[in-house]
């Protein structure tokens, strides 16, 4: 649905619209994701549309494979015990 609220933006309401929406950047453009807050630096790479958001995604794909997302999962982990 659309809503002109803080600028206007759409609020995906079915779960299975939004792989079409993210597929269809040029209706449904990411480069506001946080809405209302305009005075920041653009989130990365959510807030960046193709073209320009694929060297981004590359940089920081490292970070969420397998074997590093289990170092942090483990180290959630000893930080929760810690409470």
């Amino acid at each position: 649905m659309w809503t002109p609220r803080n600028g206007g933006h759409w609020l995906a309401t079915r779960g299975e619209d939004i792989p079409a929406i993210l597929k269809n950047y040029e209706q449904f453009s990411s480069h506001r994701a946080f809405i209302g807050m305009i005075d920041r630096p653009k989130g990365v790479p959510l807030e960046y549309d193709p073209p320009e958001h694929g060297p981004l995604r590359k940089v920081l794909l490292p970070a969420f494979m397998p074997r590093a997302v289990a170092i942090w999962a483990e180290e959630a982990r000893r930080w929760q015990r810690r409470k």
